[in-house]
């Protein structure tokens, strides 16, 4: 019995010296014909760890329970091709000292080639995942954690989609160098939202900036809204300065009370449901002021006719009826220059009656002389 097991040991002492002379040749463990420098073969029915690498030193020094070097730029460090099984290299730490646990630590260094700290492929099922990482506990903990200190690179690289089923936290800027797209695949925008709630006191639109419970901003797809903590609030538009322009190529229109663009006045660029107040207002009329009226060409229709044109009309010649002002609405510029108008024409009457007065007043002061002249002889 002594003697087998010192054979074995001659044996295996043996086997131990040939791999080390023999550094450049294929190491199987459980085959006979290994295909790779360090070729390990389990059971099929095994449930064991085929490799297992492990340390218990608990010291200050950082230790490595598997380190893989790589010289050449395209290689990796350590770099696992698997065919079966539900995942492809797993890093786990049950550290509970003040030093970092990482369970899958990649580290990249060098000045030429693509260098790849950590590099993850998948495909085939359902669920695939080039790299995973789960972590739970308090704050500082990191599923997968990736540090870039040179500002041309990445700390993190995504060739394909990228997927968060919780929120996606920036602590500095967020750069999108395409179109960001929130509720679709494919934003036709630098930023296109669809899907949210229409924007009313009680909802909060596709877009709302400020807290709900102070001023807050709400953008749906077809409306802008002011509310303070649930109330309607006052809309400021260039509160500090510079010019509000709409409708400036004169196409579509501006509407105030009301409801829907069917409503608004065919023709017009401005209408309002409701009173209106001001305290100046100017309309800039392009048509000619009637000056024209004291020119000496003017025929002024004669009191008579314009006696006549009343008792038959109702209203006076050149101006809207009652009815047509109840239809229609009222010009004010137009209505403002007929006012003038009529305005300058009984100017016009009442200088010619006023000659007339002064042509009856010195008849009537002449026979009045004659009269005084011959009851005095």
């Amino acid at each position: 019995m002594k003697k087998n097991n010192l054979l074995t040991a001659f044996s295996l002492v043996f086997i131990l010296v040939q791999i080390n002379l023999n550094a450049q040749q294929n190491v199987g463990i459980g085959i006979l014909t290994p295909t790779s420098r360090l070729d390990i073969r389990g059971d099929a029915a095994s449930s064991q760890t085929i490799l297992n690498a492990q340390t218990t030193y608990t010291g200050a020094t950082n230790v490595i329970a598997v380190n893989g070097l790589s010289t050449p730029q395209s290689g990796y460090g350590i770099g696992g091709s698997f065919t079966g099984g539900s995942y492809g290299a797993q890093g786990f730490v049950t550290s509970t000292s003040s030093n970092t646990g990482i369970g899958l630590f990649g580290s990249s260094t060098g000045t030429g080639g693509n260098r790849i700290g950590v590099w993850g492929n998948s495909s085939g099922g359902t669920a695939n995942y080039g790299i995973y990482g789960s972590v739970s506990g308090g704050a500082g903990n990191y599923a997968v954690y990736g540090s870039n200190t040179n500002t041309a690179g990445y700390a993190g690289y995504f060739n394909g989609r990228g997927y968060f089923e919780e929120e996606l936290r920036a602590n500095k800027n967020l750069i999108v160098d395409l179109n960001a797209g929130i509720g679709t695949l494919t934003p036709t925008t630098k930023l296109n939202i669809i899907g949210g709630a229409d924007a009313s006191l009680t909802t909060n639109g596709f877009i709302q900036l400020g807290s709900t419970t102070s001023w807050n901003l709400l953008l749906d797809d077809n409306e802008i809204l002011a509310r303070n903590n649930g109330a309607g609030n006052d809309l400021f538009i260039q509160n500090d300065g510079g010019n509000v322009l709409m409708c400036s190529s004169e196409l579509g229109g501006v509407g105030i009370g009301i409801t829907a663009g069917s409503f608004l006045a065919n023709g017009y660029i401005f209408s309002v449901d409701g009173k209106i107040i001001a305290e100046e207002m100017r309309i800039q009329n392009s048509a000619n002021w009637p000056d024209y009226v004291f020119e000496n060409k003017y025929a002024l229709m004669p009191l008579d006719e314009l006696k006549e044109s009343i008792e038959s009309n109702k209203h006076l010649p050149n101006i809207p009826s009652a009815t047509e002002i109840e239809n229609d609405g009222l010009l004010v510029g137009d209505m403002q220059k007929k006012m003038m108008e009529k305005i300058e024409e009984l100017t016009l009457y009442i200088l010619n009656l006023n000659d007339a007065n002064k042509k009856l007043q010195e008849e009537v002061d002449g026979l009045k002389a004659k009269v005084e002249a011959k009851a005095g002889e």
